[in-house]
């Protein structure tokens, strides 16, 4: 069984998490791993996820829970706790797992069926969790790991209105400020019903409004998700170093179709001996 490296490796438990798109490193492997559907209110669907393990690894008791879908602000996804799941585009409450604990030999396969009860009264945009399937500690040396897959769940409410929009929450040119690149942080949060991937582009300007400098960053990876925020790190060289003064950065953030959705300015200042 192959076990992936972190570089938390110092403390006592390491948790691995493993994308369930593609067949796990670590001992599981996961079929069905991704539920994205177009649902109506009232509907009822299932959805089969197949866990394995190959002829080579221990025994296992694998538990399955149900969690809401947070994302950090790199776009990693984040398990949120029951207790703390309290989006309103939140698919949690209205998925039910069969078995959510079960027993893995070498080489066995496990079949779980997640049921989807669509609420009447499910309004409109997306909906979203996470099944994370898991092991208790298994001891490897002195290490203790827990094996994890997250299966994401991506439910689009049929028939009404995707909203794509965001705000930029924060956004600074970070220190040490130089003559020759400013590095800007911009922080976008989803303020609609429906995720959305999106990229953010940078100009720097001068007090006479001359464009200096531009950048752009790719489009996302992975898409933002309602109500959660994501970072976006920019780099602007100047054709030639600045003096003296005071200058101001433009962000703009477009969806992937270009669609401009977010832009903020923010000012800055460049002193005497700057480098």
């Amino acid at each position: 069984m192959k076990y992936l490296v972190s570089p938390c490796g110092f403390i006592a438990v390491i948790l691995l998490i493993l994308t369930a798109f593609a067949p796990a490193q670590a001992g599981l492997t996961v079929s069905g791993g991704l539920l994205m559907a177009n649902v109506t209110p009232g509907q009822h669907i299932s959805h089969v996820i197949n866990v394995s393990t190959e002829k080579t690894d221990p025994s296992m008791i694998i538990q399955v829970d149900v969690n809401g879908f947070g994302q950090k602000l790199d776009g990693a996804n984040d398990d949120i706790p029951p207790k703390l799941d309290v989006s309103p585009y939140s698919a949690r409450t209205f998925l039910n797992i069969t078995p959510n604990v079960f027993s893995l030999k070498p080489g066995g396969t496990q079949k779980i069926l997640l049921n989807v009860d669509v609420p009447e009264d499910i309004g409109k945009g997306g909906r979203y969790a996470l099944v994370n399937i898991y092991s208790p500690p298994i001891t490897i040396g002195v290490l203790s790991v827990v094996i994890a897959v997250d299966v994401p769940i991506v439910l689009t409410i049929a028939k009404t209105e995707q909203i794509k929009k965001g705000e930029i929450v924060d956004m600074e040119v970070t220190e040490p400020i130089s003559v020759k690149q400013q590095n800007v942080s911009v922080i976008l949060k989803n303020t609609g019903n429906y995720h959305f991937k999106a990229f953010a582009e940078a100009v720097l300007i001068d007090k006479m409004g001359k464009i200096l400098a531009n950048t752009s960053s790719p489009v996302s990876i992975t898409s933002i998700l309602p109500l959660t925020s994501r970072i976006f790190d920019l780099s602007l060289v100047p054709r030639i170093p600045l003096d003296p003064g005071t200058y101001y950065v433009k962000a703009t953030v477009r969806l992937e179709n270009n669609t401009i959705i977010a832009n903020q300015e923010v000012a800055f200042t460049v002193t005497e001996g700057g480098k």
